[in-house]
């Protein structure tokens, strides 16, 4: 029970800092990477793992998809929170 409430707890204060975090940026593009973080921090747990787990020569090309894959969810992240929150008057040169 106490694991469950510390855990939920710091979920909550995470999210709070982080919504702080995105929210205090000053340019809209900058705001719009910001948003994208955990996204982009899952995806590179995600190579992170799977580079120790296939780290053979044989799976280059799956450790090449996995990356190719994290760059789309990345732009596609990205260009979802701009279209929400500023419709489609943005557009960012930073997008990947």
């Amino acid at each position: 029970m106490l694991f469950k409430a510390f855990f939920g707890t710091a979920v909550f204060l995470g999210t709070i800092a982080w919504l702080g975090y995105s929210l205090v940026a000053t340019e809209p593009c900058e705001r719009m990477d910001r948003l994208a973080l955990p996204i982009r921090l899952t995806m590179d747990a995600t190579r992170f793992i799977a580079s120790n787990l296939f780290a053979g020569p044989e799976h280059t090309e799956l450790r090449l998809s996995l990356l190719a894959l994290s760059i789309k969810v990345d732009s596609g992240a990205q260009t979802y929170a701009s279209a929400v929150l500023y419709g489609p008057s943005l557009t960012c040169k930073n997008f990947l």
